[in-house]
């Protein structure tokens, strides 16, 4: 089993431990993109909160370590596009 499948496990199972649906998932080299439904009492950031301690409980890796955080609110879908943006804005600059 590669890192995307254990990730993709390890992200399942914390949702289902609290409820939440995991409607869409998308794991590549460099960037995760995770659509939960959570319920009404829960909160964004009480989700990536507890995502990164599940995670990081089960991979002891640093690498799995995200630096930033892109949430939203609503149904409507996060196009590769805007995710695009999004890394590349966050990316720190690069000093030659």
């Amino acid at each position: 089993m590669d890192i995307a499948d254990q990730l993709a496990g390890w992200i399942q199972t914390a949702a289902v431990a609290r409820a939440w649906k995991v409607s869409e998932s998308m794991i590549s080299v460099g960037c995760v993109c995770v659509r939960i439904d959570l319920p009404a009492d829960q909160t964004p950031r009480g989700a990536i909160d507890a995502l990164q301690r599940a995670i990081t409980e089960r991979a002891n890796e640093a690498d799995l370590w995200a630096e930033a955080y892109y949430v939203i609110a609503s149904e409507r879908a996060v196009t590769p596009f805007e995710i695009a943006q999004f890394v590349d804005y966050r990316r720190p600059a690069r000093i030659s």
